[in-house]
């Protein structure tokens, strides 16, 4: 009968055995909870590396070997560990002794470096196992030890070129903690001093002074001298000179001031000799990249000429992300090798907002980025306000005829009504643009609009033609040179254009406008910023104001404007409230915010403009102040803003002030 248990049992063993691939059993007692799971994998790794199929001193014996050993490496100090074969089975047996956590630690002969970051690159390898959620630390022999090594690397950092670090002391005290004792020998403090630059090309001279100015005196840093020569070798692959490299010779000399020399070897200037595009790239995508790289092929690599033309692409919306490897071909050629993800051809949005002139906003727009796989844009949107709708239809070629310029063709439908009146019109647009710069760009536009006025309670006089036609042709010219074009908060812009055309009506009346356009912005400190703007719009014709259409004269007032004034209320009133417009109008803006918390500003500011009935130059006759508060709340398309502007040179029947809610910058 005993024959048949252990026949049994030997059986049972060997069909558990065969159901895990012939796996050992293992059990453990007294494991700490923390480190079960540890131990598992110990365990596991053990018996993968086993041959073994069946429980032996050997195999066990390795086992508790290591699961000892992960105990000491985790802190526990006296942990200990045995084993026995128990029904065909392992059984590990743990006595963790308790774990040795971290106590006090004394930095001998500091030289004045802060304590606190010398005790955290000591315990860096231990944090970076256990996590950052542990307040105490267990004591692991050979984490100080790497830990030990980071402070030596701290301490050279900070200019201690000549720096020991002794291993540490570690007294165990009475309430199972380790403290240690650490003595530092840091010698004397260096600093850079003589920095000399040799063998570079002329037209990187400047640039490269302007990354080594700042060096003398600094403390001498191996990472910060590692940087320049990064930097200097980019200059000069920047310039063309892609093969370049820069050697450091550093030297000891007075004072404990370390003089560097950086050696450049500029090497050949290497020029583009090919544009190669994944074949997983569509048509339409390939096109616009060949395109906008197409005229560097044959010219020295230039990294801005680069970044421009693979900006042009990415803005076309046609990418989810596009790579551009440049790769040596021979002595002084490249080629550019263009990998890339295209984004979904498709895509439709849905937006809402309000706005205190227009009232309610909400929109859609439908997208096709890669329209007949050309690599063009085809867009329909829809915007409806309080005040009416507006549509467009729009096909766009960034790449038209296989250049760099973009062509546009705009189809615009639009009902507009607003106090008296209401506008129907619709329009045709065609726009040649091109970005030349990083910070300039422009555009030619040619367009025409049909366009009916109906009213009942304004005066032809007042409203002008209410049914007519306009033909029109113009330009405008961009400076873009801020740190964000849609929540600046440092650099300039600018913007300038003209036009000129002719209204259509009973009689032709030719027209030109000019408008101009410009913004500064100034942090002033991590929370202060200024901001400056000034524009000024203005048509001449041979007519008056009464022979310009209502909706084509200009305006002032509202969130852009002088804000003590509602949308289009600076200037002439008619009887039935209705804003008339004028000629010309000018505002210029200052602008102090406060940043509160993050992304959440008050702002202090400051405007003054005017509306004349007259063309030609704006004049400084009757100027309109305002002064107020307001809040910005920064978003990723722009900030939310509330703004009060106080009226300063109150007129009979004008309000106070006036609230402006909407989105975007003021200028």
């Amino acid at each position: 009968m005993r024959a048949w248990s252990s026949l049994l049992l030997s059986l049972s063993l060997l069909c558990t055995a065969a159901e895990k691939g012939f796996r050992v059993p293992v059990r453990t007692e007294g494991v700490t909870e923390s480190e079960e799971g540890h131990i598992d994998g110990v365990i596991e790794d053990q018996l993968a590396l086993s041959a073994d199929t069946a429980a032996n001193p050997a195999l066990a014996d390795d086992i508790a070997f290591f699961v000892r050993h992960h105990y000491l490496e985790s802190g526990y100090l006296s942990a200990k560990t045995e084993w026995r074969i128990e029904g065909g089975a392992i059984v590990i047996t743990v006595d963790d002794g308790g774990l040795l956590e971290m106590g006090d630690i004394v930095f001998q002969n500091n030289p004045g470096l802060d304590e606190e970051e010398l005790r955290r690159y000591l315990l860096r390898p231990t944090r970076e196992r256990v996590g950052r959620g542990l307040k105490s630390l267990p004591y692991v022999e050979n984490e100080i030890s790497a830990g030990l090594d980071l402070v030596l690397r701290y301490l050279l950092s900070q200019g201690y070129q000549d720096a020991q670090v002794s291993d540490p002391v570690m007294i165990q005290s009475d309430d199972g903690k380790a403290n240690l004792n650490i003595t530092l020998t840091p010698g004397p403090q260096w600093k850079i001093g003589i920095v000399t630059v040799e063998g570079l090309p002329p037209k990187t001279q400047r640039e490269v002074t302007y990354l080594t100015k700042d060096l003398p005196e600094q403390v001498a840093n191996e990472a910060q001298i590692e940087r320049t020569r990064r930097g200097i070798m980019s200059v000069m692959q920047e310039r063309g000179y892609y093969a370049a490299a820069v050697d450091i010779v550093s030297s000891r000399g007075v004072d404990q001031h370390l003089d560097v020399r950086l050696v450049a070897k500029p090497g050949a200037l290497h020029h583009i000799s090919e544009i190669v595009v994944d074949e997983g790239l569509s048509r339409g995508a390939s096109r616009l990249i060949r395109a906008a790289f197409k005229p560097s092929v044959g010219r020295t690599y230039e990294a801005e000429r680069m970044q421009l033309a693979h900006g042009s692409i990415v803005d076309t919306g046609l990418f989810e992300h596009l790579e551009m490897e440049p790769e040596v071909l021979g002595e002084n050629q490249l080629k550019l090798v263009f990998k890339g993800q295209e984004a979904p051809r498709y895509n439709v949005t849905l937006a809402g907002g309000f706005d205190t002139w227009l009232g309610a906003i909400a929109s859609i727009e439908w997208k096709d980025h890669n329209v007949w796989n050309s690599g063009g844009m085809l867009r329909v949107k829809a915007i409806g306000t309080m005040l009416g709708f507006t549509g467009e239809l729009q096909w766009k070629n960034p790449a038209i005829f296989g250049s760099r310029n973009a062509l546009s063709v705009d189809l615009m439908p639009e009902i507009f009504s607003f106090e008296g009146y209401t506008r129907y019109s619709g329009g045709l647009r065609l726009g040649l643009s091109r970005k030349f710069t990083q910070n300039f760009s422009a555009e030619t536009y040619l367009g025409a609009s049909f366009n009916s006025v109906t009213t009942e309670t304004l005066t032809e006089l007042e409203t002008g033609p209410q049914e007519y036609a306009v033909a029109h042709a113009g330009g405008t010219l961009i400076y873009e040179a801020r740190d964000n074009s849609v929540s600046p908060t440092r650099g300039w812009y600018g913007r300038a254009s003209g036009e000129v055309g002719s209204i259509v009506s009973t009689a032709d009346l030719p027209y030109a406008k000019a408008e101009l356009a410009l913004a500064y912005y100034l942090p002033l400190t991590k929370r202060w910023r200024a901001a400056f703007g000034a524009s000024a719009m203005s048509i001449s014709t041979n007519g008056d104001v009464s022979d310009v259409p209502i909706d084509m004269r200009v305006y002032n007032g509202g969130p852009r404007g002088v804000r003590s004034f509602l949308q289009r209320r600076l200037g002439v009133i008619a009887s039935d409230n209705t804003p008339l417009g004028g000629l010309s109008t000018q505002t210029y803006s200052t602008e102090f915010s406060y940043e509160i918390i993050k992304n959440l500003e008050i702002a202090g500011f400051v405007d003054a403009g005017n509306v004349s009935l007259e063309g030609g130059l704006p004049s400084m006759t009757d100027m309109r102040y305002a002064a107020g508060m307001g809040l910005r709340y920064r978003l990723p398309f722009g900030p939310l803003r509330v703004d009060y502007g106080v009226n300063l040179n109150r007129k009979t029947g004008e309000a106070i002030g006036a609230l402006h809610i909407g989105f975007g910058f003021a200028f």
